[in-house]
């Protein structure tokens, strides 16, 4: 139940204003007016917290909240009904495991709704759809609801990649590999609208039906970055925030496969992850950190841990850039 404002005096005014009934004059003019207003006050703070988050959410289903607010709400629904369960159960699931670390398929999550799936499996079962979809729509609206700053603020994305790309049409300029829902790549065009060559966007079959396709910005393809990556030489690979939900092994898949098609002295993947500092950790990132090992034993990387997970699989960092001390950087990866 809300706080504010105050129910006995929202009651007061309300009983002040129909003592004579609802029919007398008191319910005319701007009597009604504060009436109404006084009704729809004790309504709301007479609400649950749940029952606030149901009337938020059918408004948004019905355009009448900003995209702003909109993506905070998918967020809060994504937290509340999916992420909560699973925090409320890590601490017993820690004790009773020696407090070893999760991994993608054995974890708190599994506990939690019991299921034998790992997390991105899970929420691409049917009945977990509002899950993917707050998912997607909170991942592509998150900058503008945050007021991050875009990636293409800080890397120089025209001297490091568009110089020296293949001019042809045919070519591809960047493909983005687990891009949801193309948010990314339609920023990338408004900001570049002279871009030539292709721009591939990839996720999971589901979530690339949910994607906005928009003629002439993106080509859609439904792709599993856990298998061979059918586009080869690229300019640039762009892998933004997905490494860090993924243990070590799984990232090492990932990378494999995109190493595998990369054009010596040509191909780029770029990195838009945080890069955790040795000591000093704000507590965002350390937030982010537990809740991406709660969820599929995730993490969030050093310099050092990143260097030695490109490493493993044939890559290396040739440059960073970062935005600022902790919150976001963009690492710049060729063949070793």
């Amino acid at each position: 139940m809300n706080a504010n404002p105050d129910i006995k005096s929202l009651a007061q005014k309300i009983s002040g204003l129909t003592k004579n009934g609802l029919d007398d004059a008191s319910t005319t003019g701007e009597n009604r007016r504060e009436l109404q207003i006084a009704m729809r006050e004790l309504g709301f703070a007479l609400e649950s917290n749940s029952e606030t988050m149901q009337r938020l959410a059918y408004l948004a289903e019905l355009g009448d909240i900003n995209s702003r607010y909109k993506t905070q709400l998918y967020g809060l629904e994504l937290r509340f009904d999916f992420i909560g369960p699973v925090f409320q159960t890590l601490p017993a699931y820690l004790a009773e495991t020696q407090y070893r670390c999760p991994t993608e398929k054995c974890g708190p999550l599994q506990a939690t709704y019991h299921t034998e799936l790992s997390g991105f499996e899970y929420v691409m079962q049917p009945q977990n759809a509002s899950v993917l979809r707050d998912f997607n729509l909170f991942m592509k609206g998150r900058r503008e609801a945050s007021g991050v700053s875009s990636w293409l603020d800080f890397y120089p994305f025209r001297d490091r990649i568009i110089s020296g790309s293949e001019e042809s049409s045919q070519a591809v300029l960047m493909v983005d590999v687990g891009g949801g829902l193309g948010h990314g790549l339609q920023e990338l065009r408004a900001k570049f609208p002279d871009l030539s060559g292709r721009l591939i966007l990839q996720d999971l079959p589901k979530t690339i039906e949910q994607a906005e396709h928009i003629e002439g910005v993106f080509e859609p393809m439904a792709h599993d970055f856990l298998t061979p990556q059918p586009i080869q030489s690229a300019r640039a690979y762009y892998i933004r925030q997905v490494l860090h939900d993924w243990p070590d092994d799984s990232c090492r898949i990932i990378l494999k496969h995109t190493a595998a098609v990369l054009r010596r002295g040509y191909s780029k993947i770029l990195i838009n992850e945080c890069i955790v500092p040795d000591e000093g950790v704000n507590e965002f990132v350390s937030t982010i950190d537990v809740v991406m090992m709660a969820l599929g034993g995730g993490k969030e990387r050093t310099e050092s841990q990143w260097r030695d997970l490109l490493a493993a699989v044939g890559l290396r960092i040739e440059m960073i850039w970062t935005l600022d001390d902790v919150t976001e950087s963009v690492m710049e990866v060729v063949l070793a």
